[in-house]
């Protein structure tokens, strides 16, 4: 920290201790885990959104998807659309993992979505 207040650089870091020190210090500094929860989509509960479904989940009814920021979403009843483009709604946050940017979220009441309609080798 010391070279980077000479340098008058700014400090780049997942560790938010760190970071918060940065602050104090007046080190101009960016935490990564608040770079990825600024960018990450913001989805609330009775969102529709249309997602990709690439694979079987581990229920026979459930199918899996990733929003852009890595996101992983399970869809209950999608199973018949993976490999499609297909509207779901959200309903919870169902487990929290390590890394905030690879929350599990559930979904159900998967639909074909009718504008994007095709397998993902046509999309």
């Amino acid at each position: 920290m010391r070279t980077a207040k000479m340098l008058k650089a700014r400090l780049l870091t997942n560790d938010h201790a760190l970071s918060q020190v940065a602050r104090l210090d007046q080190v101009p500094a960016l935490n990564l885990a608040d770079l990825v929860r600024a960018l990450r989509p913001n989805v609330m509960t009775g969102d529709e959104i249309e997602l990709n479904l690439i694979k079987e989940g581990r229920e026979s009814h459930q199918a899996i998807g990733y929003l852009p920021d890595g996101t992983m979403i399970v869809v209950n009843h999608g199973r018949p659309f993976v490999g499609k483009m297909a509207r779901v709604s959200y309903i919870e946050c169902t487990s929290n993992l390590r890394w905030p940017s690879h929350l599990c979220r559930a979904q159900k009441r998967a639909q074909q979505a009718p504008e994007l309609a095709g397998t993902m080798s046509d999309v």
